[in-house]
């Protein structure tokens, strides 16, 4: 049945208002990496306005996108409007652009898959925080829908978008430009045109993921088990947010309820189209699949562009390859059962999400209340764990506490060398070394005389919110702690 414009716009306008709940629902966006950004965007108005010896913003095209928006906001609105403002902003870009994406591909509104695309952009690229990333690939799919359709002035669209997103991240400007190229090759193209068009894309990635993995060896981490591989590789595991143990009410329930209905949606597919296998959906899907499959899972090199390898390769991938599975199944007709689940699969991924944010929102408020009482603009540092977070490390949450009353010591953005942020070693705001800052947020750091005054926030009971203060000495590591730390790997209380 097709909608009315009225319907269509109705249908907009409530999915909108209930995709930006999460963004207005606990005193704080729990996003990793966000509390990173406001931080750095913090920082770079310190480096203007005072000019911090050791501390220079240089002159990048890339990766700098979201940075820049959320300085701006911060003079105009302040850091909590200015965060509120931004995600809530990028959340419905990611959800619409994905939308309209899937619409081009399958030529069809599918609207049933909406509640597939509110976890999705709340999924685990959301709550790691990799803003950059994930605005680029918003750009970039919109970018692509207008390359499907050809609609007016789309060339001029089309480059515009593409400049976006290549300042927000390189790599979705990649892949879209990719994608771009082989769209045009494969579009309307002969059968045979089109599977050497598929073999030889596969063949350029499989290059680029044997060169990865020589020239590269410690890119390469052990893979998990099989049935978890296939989830990584075919983009579902992005619905794992955070992770938790399986039952009715999790995460896991969430990933294979919604697996099982797209299996079901394929089947349909596949009896009633023959020629469905080699639609455009499923070549771009397959070839995301294989991508995430051949390069290396955590580590990815990119010459002239980063100087250190960009990390977390695979839950990037996953997400694209997630947004191209939904397309898949996009000409189907779900039955209404199905599509009650996909509603109630929905509702369930997000009362999960809410209490693990919740238990971040404590967290948070514990480190506050810990630095509040310090002298102003100390070095601090954290040793920080959930046990929902992928290796149970989350130091990134001092930051916004120390957001205009500390420094955040171990702050990962400078000694990376891929934000516009950078360290001089003589600097006594940040570590300058990578290696460095990665040992003092796991305690193996050697306190140095120069790092003095430190303080580290650290765990000293079972609950994520026991913690303690207290400040560091030179030459001990800086993990040896009065009382038992608990590990990542250790049970910890989140209530």
């Amino acid at each position: 049945m097709k909608l009315s414009k009225r319907s269509d716009l109705a249908i907009i306008v409530s999915a909108t208002a209930l995709l930006l709940v999460p963004c207005v629902w606990l005193p704080q966006i729990e996003s990793l990496d966000l509390c990173s950004h406001i931080y750095n965007a913090w920082l770079a108005r310190l480096i203007t306005e005072q000019h911090i010896p050791g501390l220079v913003i240089v002159r990048q095209s890339t990766n700098i996108l979201f940075d820049n928006l959320l300085t701006l906001s911060m003079t105009a609105f302040g850091p909590f409007w200015a965060q509120r403002i931004l995600v809530s902003t990028s959340a419905v870009l990611f959800f619409w652009s994905s939308f309209f994406l899937i619409a081009a591909l399958s030529n069809r509104r599918p609207w049933f898959l909406l509640p597939c695309l509110a976890v999705l952009s709340y999924g685990r690229i959301f709550h790691y925080g990799f803003f950059n990333f994930y605005v680029a690939l918003a750009f970039g799919f919109l970018a692509l829908s207008l390359l499907v359709t050809r609609s007016r002035w789309w060339q001029v669209l089309f480059v515009l978008l593409l400049a976006l997103s290549w300042i927000a991240h390189p790599l979705p400007a990649l892949l879209t430009l990719a994608a771009a190229a082989y769209i045009s090759i494969v579009r309307n193209a002969p059968r045979r045109i089109q599977l050497a068009a598929l073999g030889g894309s596969a063949f350029l990635v499989l290059v680029v993921g044997v060169y990865e993995r020589i020239r590269f060896p410690r890119s390469v981490f052990p893979h998990p088990n099989l049935p978890r591989e296939f989830l990584i590789i075919s983009g579902w595991d992005q619905v794992l947010a955070f992770n938790r143990p399986f039952s009715v009410l999790s995460y896991r329930t969430v990933e294979l309820g919604i697996l099982f209905v797209f299996v079901l949606l394929l089947i349909q597919e596949l009896h009633k189209e023959k020629d469905f296998v080699f639609s455009l959906p499923v070549q771009l899907y397959v070839l995301a699949c294989f991508t995430n499959f051949v390069l290396p899972d955590r580590e990815l090199f990119f010459p002239g562009v980063f100087q250190h390898p960009l990390g977390f390769i695979s839950e990037r991938f996953s997400l694209l390859a997630a947004i191209l599975g939904c397309a898949v199944v996009a000409r189907s007709n779900p039955r209404p059962w199905q599509r009650g689940l996909l509603l109630l699969l929905a509702g369930v991924f997000f009362a999960v999400a809410y209490q693990d944010e919740r238990a971040l929102v404590q967290l948070e408020a514990k480190v506050d209340q810990l630095v509040s009482p310090l002298p102003p603009m100390q070095r601090v540092a954290a040793m920080l764990h959930y046990p929902g977070i992928e290796d149970g490390f989350t130091e990134d949450i001092l930051d916004r506490a120390c957001l205009g009353r500390c420094y955040s010591y171990g702050n990962y953005e400078a000694p990376t060398l891929q934000f516009r942020i950078r360290a001089q070693p003589t600097n006594s705001i940040v570590l300058a070394d990578i290696a460095d800052s990665n040992n003092l947020a796991r305690g193996t750091y050697r306190v140095q005389p120069r790092d003095l005054p430190l303080y580290q926030v650290y765990p000293c009971g079972p609950r994520i919110t026991d913690l303690c203060i207290r400040e560091l000495k030179a030459g001990e590591l800086n993990g040896t702690v009065p009382g038992q730390v608990p590990s990542p790997t250790d049970s910890m209380s989140v209530q």
